[in-house]
């Protein structure tokens, strides 16, 4: 499977409340019996790793080949921040029933639609 997600117009850095929006294609000799689009977070950094999925859309018998759009709305946390220790990451992932490889692109969400830099002073 050779999947995708392309968000429009490029953009990959959101505010609480915004439209993340775009879509995912793919095709397969395999016909997957779904697709997921899942936005979730994660943590990155020193410690235990911690992941929740905000949002799933899934699509059931995609066929072989296809395009879908998608109009995901950006939860209010957590925020997307970095710090010395740990930092919270957000990320768009498309998985299939077949176990092919998952297609990730990694957005921000946070105020401003720009990630919070811990300990730094603007």
């Amino acid at each position: 499977m050779i999947p995708g997600i392309t968000l429009t117009d490029g953009l990959t850095a959101f505010a609480p409340g915004d439209y993340l929006t775009g879509s995912i294609s793919w095709s397969s000799s395999e016909r997957p019996a779904w697709l997921e689009l899942r936005l979730f977070w994660y943590t990155e950094g020193k410690g235990t790793q911690d992941i929740g999925v905000a949002i799933r859309e899934r699509f059931t018998d995609p066929g072989h080949h296809g395009e879908k759009t998608f109009n995901l709305k950006a939860p209010s946390h957590p925020l997307s921040c970095s710090g010395r220790l740990v930092s919270i990451r957000w990320a768009l992932e498309l998985v299939s029933s077949d176990d092919q490889p998952v297609v990730k692109v990694d957005v921000v969400i946070a105020p401003g639609a720009r990630e919070t830099v811990l300990g730094h002073v603007e």
